[in-house]
């Protein structure tokens, strides 16, 4: 029978930072070693910052550690039921040797005194053995230190370990020793809780049962080992994003107003070639877990040259600047930084016409009649621009408020009537106003027919406004 050692049970507390745990329910058992996986806010530091006794009072719901019920965990508290949070060096003290750490929290007599006067004597000989741990007060290696810290806790009767960060103390060949080392604790009766993002999940495969993945504060899934002893990649990769292109994910979402007609613009992806092809009225999703957020468009072209390659009934476009690509039909919106697509000595109506040369004619920029009807085509085209209205007399782009400039911005890449859409939506903690704002554009220009795709490195972003996302 399985002996539980911690649980948590409807637990929510707010963390604003991290994303905060809703109802966050598991159950960990003795001798268990169990990886919790997740994206950034998705809940998972804030778990594992419960488990380090540095958050405060929950919500709701308890966490029960040996069958003791708390509704708030301090470091005290953890450390009187044998838990220890291993990577941030806390119950190490830089002021005094590691012996004398050792004996302070031991209170026994030091190492040796352990080895010679306690239950786990021979374990932890064997367990230095296993290390090749050094006793010299050199300098040190991180992983020489969580070594340390693995040793000082099980020394001392810590009998749950929860590991975060190793990646940043481990290099591959520490992480093959420390797979070895973990197998041991697991054998000597230390439940094992590793907290991982992304492709971190798989320097535990050995030694991990099962997996637990978090997502809005809810421990939605557990993953187990197949036959291969590997995790199932396709369930993994609700948090292993990314790394396995082509990953494909079709979803029907809010955003299904597609026509069926094939959109002339597609995408091709890296070495491979991967060709991903877009219907009009979709609003597709692209997940890029390393896609650097603000975005502006300098970064956007030297992917598109690098990493993708637009095609055009078939045949690959170079990409050299904005006004190109509009004058193709793509229009780019960033979601940030978009002070940088407008030009202030210029006004409103010049700046709109400005990605329109190729329907006006050069000749045609600076006319006042022709520029203003165009303006106000576009105006009245999209509700999300009725900021711009009020815009439509200004000489200038000078003292326009962070919205102004926005909605300016997106008329004039919608000047240029595009058929392809490129969307850069920030993540999820972004101004709430803002979100809705990119949504109304987005179900706007789906209703009218265009293709829209959103990139992205939030996937919870993706999932809920597209009916197709693809991992990257």
């Amino acid at each position: 029978m399985k002996h539980e050692v911690l649980k948590f049970e409807g637990v929510q507390i707010e963390d604003y930072l991290y994303g905060g745990l809703r109802d966050a329910t598991f159950s960990l058992y003795r001798s268990e070693a169990v990886v919790i996986a997740g994206l950034l806010d998705s809940g998972l530091v804030t778990l594992t910052r419960i488990l380090g006794g540095e958050m405060g009072a929950f919500q709701k719901g308890r966490v029960f550690v040996n069958g003791r019920s708390f509704s708030q965990l301090t470091s005290e508290d953890l450390n009187k039921e044998g838990v220890a949070v291993i990577g941030r060096r806390a119950r190490l003290s830089g002021n005094i040797t590691f012996l004398d750490n050792i004996r302070m929290l031991n209170r026994q007599g030091g190492l040796w005194g352990i080895i010679q006067n306690t239950s786990y004597n021979e374990d932890a000989a064997m367990l230095i053995n296993l290390m090749q741990l050094k006793f010299d007060e050199g300098e040190q290696r991180p992983y020489e230190q969580v070594k340390r810290e693995i040793l000082a806790a099980f020394s001392t009767g810590i009998r749950i370990m929860v590991f975060t960060n190793m990646a940043d103390y481990c290099s591959n060949e520490d992480f093959m020793e420390l797979n070895e080392i973990l197998k041991f604790l697991k054998e000597h009766g230390v439940t094992l809780v590793m907290t991982v993002f992304n492709e971190d999940l798989w320097y535990y495969t050995e030694v991990a049962d099962r997996c637990l993945v978090v997502r809005k504060g809810i421990v939605t899934m557990t993953i187990r080992k197949g036959e291969n002893s590997l995790f199932c990649e396709e369930d993994v990769r609700h948090v292993v994003m990314g790394r396995r292109f082509p990953a494909r994910t079709l979803k029907s979402g809010s955003a299904d107003s597609q026509t069926g007609e094939r959109c002339k613009a597609a995408l091709a992806f890296g070495k491979s070639g991967e060709v991903i092809s877009f219907q009009k009225g979709q609003i597709a999703g692209i997940y890029d877990e390393n896609l650097e957020i603000p975005f502006t468009l300098e970064p956007f072209i030297q992917m598109m040259n690098r990493e993708m390659k637009l095609l055009i009934d078939g045949s690959p476009v170079a990409v050299k600047s904005p006004k190109e690509l509009a004058g193709k039909g793509i229009a780019v919106i960033p979601n940030v930084s978009a002070d940088q697509m407008i030009f202030r000595n210029l006004s409103p109506v010049e700046n709109v016409a400005f990605f329109a040369q190729h329907r006006l004619g050069n000749r045609f920029l600076y006319r006042g009649r022709v520029s203003r009807y165009l303006f106000r085509q576009i105006v009245e085209r999209y509700s999300i621009l009725k900021h711009c209205a009020m815009l439509e007399n200004r000489r200038d782009c000078f003292g326009l408020s962070e919205e102004e400039v926005f909605e300016l911005m997106v008329a004039k890449w919608l000047a240029a009537n595009p058929f392809f859409v490129i969307l850069f939506p920030s993540p999820g903690n972004e101004d709430i106003k803002r979100t809705e704002r990119f949504r109304d554009l987005q179900r706007e220009l789906a209703e009218q027919g265009k293709t829209v795709l959103l990139i992205s490195n939030d996937y919870d972003r993706l999932e809920q406004d597209c009916n197709e996302i693809y991992t990257f």
